[in-house]
């Protein structure tokens, strides 16, 4: 990068503008961009909460997007139109649209919803089945494409008085040269070697350069084996679940149900309780599954021990119960492989382990010192709303659960966002 482009560079290389939904995935590709650029480069809004913390932030917001960030990516789907600090900072994106800085602005698609002020003929990345790390390394490649695009700076003419003939020393010094060869060096393999060995007094800075370069090689390769890792573990799942489906259709034997704790028991006071301070959107989908009958899953699930619970413990202890309601809410996902979704349906539930589902209400409870589980609001359903125990539709219910732990104010349903 040449020594005028050093001085123009914005605070931020990327900026990234999207709906709270899809923070679990947002938030994956943030790191990935924070290996390679830097955090200090990446604007995510979780990195910078002491700024934030101010009035007028949505003007803040608008100046952050609009002049100090170099690419903005912007993650387009449902939520985003509905959003209402999406919409302020998709007002600062048109502006620069309007000024017809394309190449500042890069859309990313999770889904095809219409989008105010955009057009067929803008073009986009649609996340489909891409992993964090491939959406990553797409704007990565966007940002070294729109460096390279720069224009370099004109050359700069010289007087005629700079123009000299030249001196007696000069002439003597020319042919010393001729009669001493001198064996010159190798020719340096990269630009980066060359200024290491060419420029004196910045040998220090750039030896850090290379120390960094190689150590976000380092952790690419860690981030690849991982999701390599987890790759292979999902597909051996799948095979010992096929395994399983091809001896219960060969045998084809009666299950003898623990009335202890089974997985309709579990599922259904989880359909009557909710978790703890869970969402509303989750809540309400688990209130919604009824009295369906539930067949034992055929589809793989992770035992609880090989899902990893350290997040919503680390958010339980510390008080934080937003962030560990978020939790909750991204393991259920995780393990119904519902990834890029923000909620339950009935379907997704049905199938879902009894197992994880009484892990986390044992967290829950455990932490919280009763306050909060499944099976803290399992017993406020039936106790104090007289709700069916076994799962059945009870609209009064539901409304007297819902006014009882806070999720319904003045007769109506409030949103997530409401909920303290």
């Amino acid at each position: 990068m040449s020594e005028e482009n050093i001085r123009n560079r914005k605070r931020f290389d990327v900026a990234l503008s999207f709906p709270g939904d899809r923070r679990r995935f947002i938030q994956k590709v943030a790191e990935v961009l924070a290996q390679q650029l830097h955090q200090g480069q990446v604007f995510y809004d979780r990195w910078y909460e002491a700024e934030l913390a101010r009035p007028n932030l949505d003007v803040h917001l608008q100046s952050i997007y609009r002049d100090e960030a170099e690419l903005i990516v912007v993650f387009l789907c449902a939520q985003y139109e509905e959003k209402e600090w999406c919409g302020l900072e998709w007002r600062a994106i048109r502006d620069l649209i309007k000024q017809k800085q394309d190449k500042a602005i890069m859309l990313i698609r999770f889904d095809n919803t219409v989008i105010s002020g955009l057009l067929s003929i803008d073009s986009y990345v649609d996340v489909g089945k891409r992993s964090s790390i491939d959406i990553g390394e797409l704007i990565i490649q966007r940002l070294y494409l729109n460096r390279q695009i720069a224009s370099p700076p004109p050359p700069v003419p010289l007087d005629d008085a700079e123009i000299q003939a030249p001196s007696d020393a000069q002439k003597e010094a020319e042919q010393q040269a001729k009669r001493e060869p001198i064996q010159r060096e190798q020719q340096p393999a990269s630009k980066l070697e060359h200024l290491l060995q060419g420029e004196q007094g910045q040998g220090d800075k750039l030896g850090q350069l290379l120390a960094q370069k190689e150590a976000r090689e380092k952790a690419d390769q860690a981030l690849i084996l991982r999701e390599r890792r987890r790759q292979v573990e999902k597909q051996e799942r799948q095979r010992q679940a096929d395994v399983v489906k091809g001896q219960r259709q060969k045998a084809a034997p009666k299950r003898q149900i623990d009335q202890s704790l089974t997985r309709r028991q579990v599922l259904k006071w989880a359909v009557s309780a909710g978790v703890g301070v869970m969402g509303v959107t989750v809540a309400r989908q688990l209130l919604a599954y009824q009295s369906s009958q539930l067949s034992p899953s055929s589809t793989p699930t992770p035992s609880p021990t090989t899902v990893d619970y350290s997040n919503l413990e680390r958010f339980l202890k510390a008080g934080q119960w937003r962030d560990a309601d978020q939790e909750t809410a991204n393991l259920m996902l995780e393990v119904s492989n519902l990834n890029n979704e923000s909620w339950l349906d009935t379907t997704s539930i049905q199938p879902f382990p009894c197992e994880i589902l009484s892990k986390i209400d044992r967290l829950w409870v455990d932490i919280s010192g009763g306050k909060f589980g499944f099976s803290v609001q399992k017993k406020i359903y039936v106790e104090n709303c007289s709700g069916n125990p076994d799962g059945r539709s009870d609209e009064k219910a539901n409304q007297c659960f819902g006014d009882q732990v806070g999720w319904r104010v003045k007769g109506q349903w409030i949103e997530h966002s409401d909920i303290t």
